[in-house]
């Protein structure tokens, strides 16, 4: 929206520019015709003077009058026709006739003048049009221009791509795009679990054990109160839907007597709180999920430490919610549940149930502000056991989830096939989305009005979308797309 603002302020700039051009062309002409003017206006003066010069000689002459002149004064009384007498006064009379040529000229002059005036009056004119022009423009500068700087300072944006394995040792180069000028930034890292914050990117460097963040400029730097403690084993953090708040977990100690501890800061570093001490409990984290709209309340999981490395989807076994006022848990409806996949969004919580003869998921679908629960039959898929990484569209209205067969585990022979199951949460219906995708995929992002999906794969790189409309795929980029980032 505010990159179209921008493109339309800048269109209204080009045309009050070429406006002012043409003013400016009509009064370079107006300056032409002045200057033609005040030559003929010399011109004029010119003739003036020489008809003064010829008036003083004939006067001189007047006072010996020539034959001509008096055969004139004779003839003007004699002659019976108008016209002879007009004629003869004109080739007698020198003094008439240059009188008759200087009230010539001065009328001339006079419309020379008048078409001066004239010209001076349309220039006045257009001078006026330049000024209004130059106000608009000054107040389209006051009222859009500042908005374009704001824009360009408030909400400067980066698309964030990631490219893994670079070197064959694990690196992965981090791309960033600005959308307005496409310019590209590339950083190299040693990092998993890339996470887009505000104007930053937040990731784990694995190798020195570090939260670091990495930005648009090529900065890589740790992160300034987020760390993992000398004694601590893991740190987990979720930002909220509207980029303003953090909450992250440490967690100390040993396998059979875990300790977490969730703080909850503005994603400067502000208003840090302590919002829950879980533990100490066996083989079980506190893993922060998400918050709700409004930032009042953290979703959280009682997570298997050990089962999280084996699993290839987001999968939860005891979810609930603690309140940032009041610092109380709470379990979430039919929690906990089967170690499955699950999706928040606007006050609905989709939970994934394996059905008994496992042969696909039912999709519980419970509405936390009334309490109602509606379950969603599975579509029947032999040996599609494993489900996960539900993406809820913006709207509410459908959801994604990615369904998987491994077949062969753990041999050469070993194959995956995925496919997307769409999720109808007006009609309470869900079916597959694709055909059988020969690895393992994660939805990122619902796109083009919720008519479509974009996907990575954690073995692949590259980017791709689904049509809902016909379900056929296109990569639409070689790197795995991260998401946006906005100063």
């Amino acid at each position: 929206m505010f990159r179209d603002k921008r493109l339309a302020f800048r269109d209204w700039r080009l045309a009050l520019s070429s406006q002012r051009s043409a003013i400016s062309n009509q009064r370079s002409a107006i300056s032409g015709q002045r200057s033609a003017i005040s030559g003929q206006q010399s011109a004029v003066s010119n003739q003036q003077s020489a008809i003064s010069n010829q008036q003083s000689a004939v006067s001189n002459q007047r006072s010996e009058p020539s034959q001509k002149t008096k055969c004139f004064v004779g003839a003007r009384y004699t002659s019976p026709l108008t016209q002879k007498f007009t004629d003869s006064y004109s080739t007698l009379n020198p003094q008439s006739t240059l009188s008759t040529q200087h009230l010539a000229l001065s009328t001339q002059h006079l419309a020379l003048k008048s078409q001066s005036s004239a010209l001076l009056t349309f220039n006045f004119l257009l001078s006026s049009s330049s000024f209004l022009l130059f106000t608009f423009n000054f107040f389209l500068l006051l009222a859009f221009g500042t908005v374009a700087i704001a824009q360009d300072t408030v909400h400067h944006t980066w698309e964030v791509y990631l490219e893994r394995n670079v070197d064959g040792n694990n690196t992965d180069r981090l791309i960033f795009i600005d959308v307005l000028t496409g310019d590209e930034t590339q950083v190299e890292v040693t990092g998993e679990r890339y996470t887009p914050a505000g104007d930053k990117i937040l990731f784990f460097d694995y190798v020195n054990q570090w939260v670091m963040t990495a930005a648009p400029d090529g900065g890589i730097r740790h992160h300034p109160f987020i760390h993992l403690d000398g004694d601590g084993r893991r740190v987990d953090w979720v930002i909220s839907p509207d980029n303003r708040r953090i909450a992250w977990t440490q967690t100390y100690g040993t396998p059979d007597q875990l300790t977490t501890i969730t703080q909850v800061a503005t994603l400067e570093g502000a208003e840090i709180n302590e919002v829950l001490r879980d533990g100490p409990k066996d083989g079980i984290r506190a893993l922060p999920v998400g918050f709700d709209v409004d930032n009042q309340v953290l979703y959280m999981d009682a997570y298997p430490d050990a089962l999280g490395r084996f699993v290839a989807y987001a999968q939860y076994a005891g979810l609930f919610r603690v309140n940032l006022a009041t610092r109380e848990p709470a379990a979430l409806p039919d929690e906990p549940a089967c170690f499955c996949g699950a999706g928040l969004h606007a006050g609905r919580f989709l939970r994934l149930t394996l059905t008994p003869d496992l042969v696909g998921f039912d999709v519980q679908v419970h509405d936390l502000v009334s309490g109602t629960q509606q379950t969603i039959p599975a579509f029947r898929l032999n040996n599609y056991n494993q489900a996960g990484d539900i993406l809820i569209a913006p709207d509410g209205t459908q959801a994604v989830y990615a369904l998987s067969r491994l077949q062969n585990f753990g041999t050469p022979q070993q194959t995956v096939e995925t496919v997307f199951m769409l999720v109808d949460l007006l009609a309470f219906t869900q079916r597959p989305l694709t055909d059988p995708i020969t690895t393992y995929v994660h939805p990122v992002k619902w796109t083009e009005e919720n008519t479509a999906i974009l996907f990575t794969s954690p073995q692949l790189n590259g980017t791709w979308k689904i049509a809902l409309a016909d379900g056929n795929l296109d990569k639409v980029a070689q790197t795995a797309y991260v998401g946006v980032l906005t100063d």
